[in-house]
């Protein structure tokens, strides 16, 4: 490794961008996922999403989780999304427990904008998660903007993993 002799593969991170009400504007790249998601059990939330400036669905549900390939194997696979390839140009949008089943994952390019803006929290607590780290209250109207980051992440594959993403 010291000697660069190793094999690598970029993975590219998510930008989020959240956005509420009378307080500054938080921007943070991400690993695996951003996740909007109601505190309360048994309430459902709801979601007006928009890919690209165009309404795509409403989404009634207990939340939603935008996830990045590497992302795509955590919380987005618990919630009934799919694996992404690791160095796919893209990033999936599923959402969590949904109340209608025509509401399905979607995957979108990494270079699209996925915004996510709160319509109805039915008197519950809503929650923007970024990675699990950072935690930020929501209230309607409230939104958080997903994009394909400008950074990578330069991970080394395991090593005699059998299943490598360069093909050797």
């Amino acid at each position: 490794v010291l000697e660069g002799r190793y094999q690598h593969e970029d993975r590219r991170l998510l930008r989020a961008v959240v956005k509420r009400r009378d307080r500054p504007e938080v921007t943070a790249d991400v690993l695996n996922d951003v996740v909007l998601t109601k505190a309360g059990p048994s309430r459902i939330i709801e979601v007006d999403a928009r890919i690209d400036g165009l309404f795509v669905s409403s989404f009634r549900a207990d939340g939603i989780v935008v996830s990045s390939p590497t992302g795509s194997t955590a919380y987005c696979l618990a919630a009934g999304g799919p694996i992404l390839y690791p160095t796919l140009p893209a990033f999936v949008v599923t959402p969590i427990c949904p109340h209608t089943l025509t509401n399905r994952p979607l995957v979108v390019g990494d270079s699209s904008q996925v915004e996510l803006r709160l319509r109805d929290a039915r008197h519950v607590e809503v929650y923007a998660a970024l990675d699990g780290q950072e935690t930020f209250a929501f209230a309607d109207g409230d939104s958080v903007v997903v994009t394909g980051g400008p950074r990578r992440l330069r991970q080394m594959p395991p090593i005699d993993s059998g299943c490598r993403a360069s093909g050797t």
